[in-house]
């Protein structure tokens, strides 16, 4: 029985979805409900960038890989006997 790496693709789209949802729900509270100084900004930005750092890292890492290679869960032997 064979399967794709494909299938390990999949679940990490639907994590970078809810990751980016509440990356985004992070920064809009940051932004909303701190108080507006240096230090609050200075760390929102600090925020956006380790989060683009760790997506374009992922992204290299992930980039090299053939997706469409197959996986062999349950090789099938022919000769038994």
């Amino acid at each position: 029985m064979e399967l794709t790496l494909q299938i390990f693709l999949y679940p990490y789209y639907a994590f970078l979805v809810v990751w980016g949802l509440m990356s985004f729900a992070a920064v809009y509270h940051m932004l909303r409900f701190s108080f507006v100084s240096f230090i609050s900004i200075a760390m929102t930005v600090v925020f956006v960038l380790v989060s683009l750092g760790i997506l374009s890292t992922s992204y290299e890492y992930i980039s090299g890989i053939n997706w469409n290679d197959p996986l062999n869960i349950m090789p099938t032997n022919q000769n038994l006997f």
